[in-house]
Formats: C-alpha cells, structure tokens, sequence
C-alpha cells in the first residue's frame, strides 16, 4: 500500500541518543509527544524499560 504509515502508541523515556538509535534501528521517527494526558497511568518505556508515563508515536512511512 503505497504511502501508508503504520503508527505504534508506546510508552517512551529515552534520551536523545536513544531515539536516534531507533530511527537507526527501525527507520521509524517519533510523531507525537503526548505531553496532556487524561490518564496518567505508568508504564515501562519499550526501549529502555525505566518506568514513565510519557506517551510517544512512532511512525514509519513507506
């Protein structure tokens, strides 16, 4: 399907150099940075595992 994104809502605490590794990695890039959130509910971030409630899109386009 051409120019379809697939977009994935995870928890995130990284760093800088951390979300330039997952562009390296995945070639997908951070969309949207959830900084209002109706529930502040924790999570664990995907990449690093440390405990956060920031939400982060990330998409690939094709």
């Amino acid at each position: 399907m051409a120019g379809r994104k697939t977009e994935k809502a995870n928890s995130l605490k990284i760093t800088k150099r951390d979300e330039e590794k997952i562009k390296e990695e995945t070639k997908a890039t951070s969309r949207c940075i959830a900084f209002s959130l109706q529930d502040n509910s924790i999570g664990k971030c995907f990449y690093t595992g440390k405990e956060t409630s920031q939400r982060v899109i990330f998409a690939k386009a094709y």
